[in-house]
């Protein structure tokens, strides 16, 4: 039998404009950014992965800013021809 892959659940957010819109708002508040990831942080499995993730971001800022691409893209919609 052949086995099935398993689809990562990470990469359709990344694609979802929905979830890109929700993350846009929720960057103009630096609390709100705080609260969800010291949320995430109060799992004890996860707590070591996200304090690594936060530095491993925040060390990126600059470069990201340098190069302009520290704002999410326009979502772009297909222009569906009938």
């Amino acid at each position: 039998m052949m086995e099935q892959k398993k689809e990562n659940p990470v990469l359709p957010l990344r694609n979802d404009p929905v979830f890109k819109r929700n993350i846009s708002k929720l960057c103009q508040s630096e609390r709100l950014v705080s609260e969800i990831l010291s949320e995430l942080a109060e799992h004890p499995m996860l707590a070591p992965y996200v304090e690594q993730m936060v530095q491993r971001y925040a060390a990126l800022l600059e470069i990201v800013k340098a190069l302009g691409v520290d704002k999410m893209p326009p979502n772009v919609l297909l222009k569906v021809r009938r």
